[in-house]
């Protein structure tokens, strides 16, 4: 079977991971997947990434790409073998190794 979606709305911001806690009922045991915003219709190749990602046994899939304006979004900083080091919402800085 595909993957399943649902959606729900926070009554308050509260970070990201706030996300899972809402979710943790629904989620179970199961693999999941958190998507912001827009990516889910505009994300580059989004659908063929997420069927890549689907296949990982263990771990975490970050998708990312290169904005003009990172100030306005959350970044994420790799190392050169791709390794997720940090995530940071809004940067007051620009940082090459963050997309």
């Amino acid at each position: 079977m595909g993957p399943t979606s649902r959606i729900c709305c926070a009554a308050f911001t509260d970070g990201l991971a706030q996300a899972f806690l809402i979710g943790e009922s629904f989620i179970g045991n199961d693999l999941s997947a958190l998507v912001l915003g827009d990516n889910i219709f505009y994300g580059h190749d989004f659908y063929h990434l997420l069927g890549n990602a689907m296949v990982r046994t263990e771990g975490a899939t970050v998708f990312a790409y290169h904005v003009q304006d990172p100030e306005r979004y959350g970044v994420a900083e790799f190392d050169s073998s791709g390794k997720v080091l940090s995530l940071e919402k809004s940067p007051n800085s620009r940082n090459p190794t963050m997309l």
